[in-house]
């Protein structure tokens, strides 16, 4: 059986590591994704609604740099750009 990948924008490839192999998040279609990592420029593209989307369920992360804050938890986050807080550059 073969293992799942890890969807990655390539924006932040150095974010973790992993053994699994690494799918682009921007030209996947999710069917051999088990998990993707967005980063805080990800949230505005639309990309989330993308995924919710596929109904797969996908377990989705957010790598955020040193100086990035975004608001929410848990399982839900706001993408609201007027309420997204984010400290620093991108």
């Amino acid at each position: 059986m073969q293992s799942l990948k890890i969807a990655l924008n390539r924006n932040c490839p150095d974010c973790f590591a992993t053994e699994r192999e690494i799918t682009n998040l921007l030209t996947t279609d999710f069917i051999d994704v088990a998990a993707a990592v967005l980063s805080v420029p990800d949230l505005y593209s639309g990309i989330m609604e993308q995924i919710e989307q596929t109904g797969f369920g996908l377990p989705v992360f957010v790598a955020i740099n040193e100086n990035e804050m975004i608001c929410g938890g848990g399982n839900h986050f706001c993408t609201d750009r007027s309420r997204l807080q984010i400290r620093g550059k991108l």
